[in-house]
């Protein structure tokens, strides 16, 4: 203690006059961390100075401090000797560590919305990386990477219900869309609920609010770009660099916010109660291969992407097309419907379609959906097409399905 306070003394001296600026400065410049290695590079490691060295690295060293401390030794038997005496000691540090990291959850789970604290989780994960080359928390790294990844899936999974199942979403938790979805499908998902929550504006101060929101999301991430979560890998569900340019950044999103996109005002829009939900398809690859096979019978320009879009726009109040292709896949099928015949056709084919448990949803939504699909098709108005599919005309749109189709649903 006496050595302690002498080199304390002479810095004082040295370097302050101000009693106040000596209290600051003398923290920074003399911390017991120099002290510590100047002891063990300096003195003779007898046992006694061992034991009061490893009463000082317990008490003052932190865990991310510890290969700073072994790098500062410059003989090689002392850095071997205080290397092994702190892995003597290695759990008391993986508590320090657990107990951070337990804490931290725990205030983040209550201050937070749910994106955000997706955001937090895989912040914390970045703070926690800094030790995972560590010469002693290696170990410790992974067990608590494994308790980070774990705690990703419960708000993950209710994540989904909070923006995937709402038209109208705030953009700090629009965000999490590139959490889920490829960086382009993301992009267009995001605008178009930006231009929703735009359109419900009365003034112009959401674009400030905007960068607010991001500039918070990205703080709490701990990172310049937002990375996709896929539990498939459950070892490594979150890749934390960005080298190839697969996510997007923290600059791209804000030149989204900065910049009107027109292109993503809605054409085909429904109510979220009229959608027909995902698990209400029994049998998608029969529902999308019957529309394909039929608008194919009248043009071969039509591709399996036409019908997706169809599908997308019937499930999903956010599809993951732009309004642009959702707008270009409606006119080609509307025209190709125009044709001679081909309404009482496809009316047909949807009521096989409900007749044999393909979809399972009552007539009259599927008769809503098709009448605002197909609008200004003659024959695809609701009155006609209920008449059609749930009036007197019925047995007689029903003897209308072409005999391609009745191969394909009785094959």
């Amino acid at each position: 203690m006496n050595a302690l306070f002498f080199i304390r003394q002479n810095f004082k001296e040295i370097f302050f006059k101000d009693k106040k600026v000596e209290e600051v400065k003398y923290k920074r410049i003399l911390p017991y961390f120099s002290v510590i290695s100047h002891n063990i590079n300096k003195l003779e490691l007898t046992y006694s100075i061992l034991n009061d060295i490893k009463y000082d690295i317990i008490k003052y060293i932190n865990y991310d401090e510890l290969d700073y401390l072994i790098e500062s030794i410059r003989n090689d038997n002392k850095k071997e000797i205080i290397k092994k005496l702190i892995l003597q000691e290695n759990y008391r540090w993986y508590y320090q560590i657990q107990d951070k990291v337990e804490s931290d959850i725990e205030k983040a789970r209550l201050l937070n919305n749910t994106s955000e604290y997706i955001a937090l989780i895989i912040g914390m994960k970045v703070e926690l990386k800094k030790i995972k080359d560590s010469i002693f928390f290696s170990d410790i790294y992974s067990r608590l990477d494994y308790i980070l990844n774990k705690e990703l899936i419960t708000p993950f999974t209710l994540n989904y219900f909070e923006v995937e199942q709402k038209s109208n979403v705030p953009v700090r938790q629009a965000l999490s869309l590139f959490f889920k979805h490829e960086k382009n499908e993301a992009i267009i998902q995001f605008k178009r609920l930006l231009n929703i929550d735009r359109e419900s504006r009365l003034d112009s101060s959401f674009q400030a609010e905007y960068f607010e929101m991001t500039r918070m999301f990205f703080e709490k991430l701990n990172l310049d770009f937002i990375p996709i979560i896929d539990f498939s890998n459950y070892d490594n569900p979150v890749c934390l660099s960005n080298e190839n340019g697969n996510f997007i950044t923290k600059e791209e999103i804000q030149l989204i916010i900065d910049k009107e996109d027109y292109f993503n005002k809605r054409g085909f829009k429904v109510d979220i109660k009229d959608l027909i939900r995902k698990d209400k398809i029994v049998n998608k690859e029969k529902f999308i291969g019957s529309y394909l096979l039929f608008f194919q019978n009248i043009s071969k320009k039509v591709t399996e992407k036409h019908i997706d879009i169809l599908f997308s726009c019937f499930t999903q109040s956010n599809p993951k097309y732009d309004e642009f292709e959702i707008f270009d896949s409606r006119e080609t099928l509307k025209n190709l419907l125009n044709k001679n015949n081909n309404v009482r056709e496809f009316l047909s084919l949807n009521n096989e379609l409900l007749d044999k448990g393909i979809i399972d949803v009552s007539r009259a939504k599927l008769i809503k959906l098709l009448s605002m699909y197909f609008i200004e098709v003659k024959g695809m108005g609701y009155d006609n097409i209920k008449h059609m599919i749930t009036g007197a005309e019925r047995d007689k749109t029903k003897k209308m399905l072409p005999h391609y189709l009745k191969k394909y649903f009785y094959e």
